[in-house]
């Protein structure tokens, strides 16, 4: 099992590394949020939701976390991680509005 906790460079370093199709950009942030725009090819389930719609994720694919800040993507880590998820990696050191920089 892999969870990873990385700053918001080494996050996009990882995952524009990745093998194509092997992963699951996930924006947990609020609609309110999302409604101001999204990373490409990034899949919203605000985190409020997720426990419900896990299911529309694919476990066998690495899934990369990210919010506005850094702290839901720690709560969505979890929430990943109990239901079984083996490859979680998230932002915690900023989150989308440096990430769209990068």
């Amino acid at each position: 099992m892999t969870c990873l906790k990385m700053n918001c460079q080494e996050f996009m370093a990882r995952y524009r590394a990745a093998k194509p199709g092997s992963t699951v950009m996930l924006d947990v942030r609020n609609n309110d949020e999302v409604a101001q725009g999204m990373l490409p090819d990034a899949v919203h389930i605000p985190l409020g939701e997720l426990g419900s719609r896990q299911a529309e994720l694919d476990k066998s694919k690495e899934i990369f976390l990210y919010c506005r800040s850094g702290n839901r993507t720690q709560m969505a880590l979890e929430i990943l991680k109990d239901a079984g998820f083996p490859n979680v990696i998230c932002s915690i050191q900023g989150g989308y509005d440096l990430l769209k920089t990068l």
